[in-house]
């Protein structure tokens, strides 16, 4: 499954908690995309400590576009 999470509306740290929250229910081969208007820098240790794979698509003006996943098959177990 994909998601997309546009977060470019939220304060820090509203889009740190929000993409956790999502990645919390999510399943093995998923992915988020998430939309920011700025560098998500607090997301990325906690994306290496569960080992989750993600990607920078596009940065800087006007947004960033963060692809997390596709999720290992040990998330969640």
């Amino acid at each position: 499954m994909e998601i997309t999470l546009d977060l470019r509306d939220r304060e820090p740290p509203e889009p740190l908690f929000e993409t956790l929250d999502c990645i919390d229910g999510l399943e093995p081969g998923d992915i988020v995309h998430l939309r920011l208007h700025r560098e998500p820098l607090m997301l990325y240790p906690h994306l290496a400590a569960m080992n989750i794979p993600w990607r920078i698509e596009r940065y800087g003006t006007p947004d960033w576009l963060v692809c997390i996943g596709p999720l290992p098959e040990t998330h969640g177990s």
